[in-house]
């Protein structure tokens, strides 16, 4: 005979299954094993989760830095075709101050301080609006690359809560596991007559634990 008589097993599950209240003895064990399957798959479920979304987060602050990027070339042209024509307005004031003053008056002292205010105001013109476009400019990548460090950060963190999902996953398998062992049946308590314990039609001669 072998150790464990199939033959005698099946027939105790199959007049078990005949008799539903036989299974009473058995649901807290089965509700210990299948919540802490939900258990686990949850948390896993939830880790991966925070990894996927973290990650979306990134490409898209990626993606925005990439049309920051973009946004601030266009920003630095525009300021520098603006410098441009605030240059070319001071060059025609300064025209206009000569034209007035007449082929004799360009030397004259007052004409040659308005020229010079002219010239000064066109220089802080041009400079200022060169220097408000790379303001903004670099304002709008400063502020695309503290996005993607957020964004790393934030996937980082989720890779490690993933970690303590899994950990956590793990622990509840086996703290079901143990519940498991502990609330499943045994002995006389067991009415499909020991099966759990591996000992249903075992030939008394191959049981080692006498020897």
């Amino acid at each position: 005979m072998s150790l464990i008589d199939t033959t005698t097993i099946w027939e105790k599950i199959e007049g078990a299954w005949k008799t539903p209240t036989a299974f009473t003895p058995y649901l807290p064990a089965i509700a210990i094993a299948v919540s802490s399957g939900f258990k686990a798959a949850g948390l896993l479920s939830q880790g991966k989760a925070g990894v996927t979304a973290a990650s979306r987060d990134r490409q898209a602050a990626l993606y925005s830095q990439e049309q920051a990027r973009a946004t601030a070339s266009n920003i630095q042209g525009a300021a520098q075709r603006d410098a441009h024509f605030k240059g070319l307005e001071g060059d025609l004031v300064i025209s206009a101050i000569k034209a007035r003053a007449g082929a004799g008056g360009s030397s004259d002292p007052t004409v040659l301080n308005l020229i010079a205010q002219a010239s000064a105001r066109r220089a802080y013109n041009m400079q200022m609006t060169l220097y408000g476009g790379a303001d903004k400019a670099r304002a709008l990548t400063e502020q695309a690359k503290a996005n993607v460090y957020a964004a790393d950060t934030r996937l980082l963190d989720a890779k490690y809560a993933k970690r303590g999902s899994t950990m956590a996953a793990v622990s509840a398998l086996a703290s079901g596991g143990a519940s498991l062992h502990r609330y499943w049946p045994k002995g006389n308590d067991d009415p499909l007559g020991g099966i759990s314990d591996l000992q249903a039609g075992a030939d008394p001669e191959l049981d080692y634990s006498k020897s």
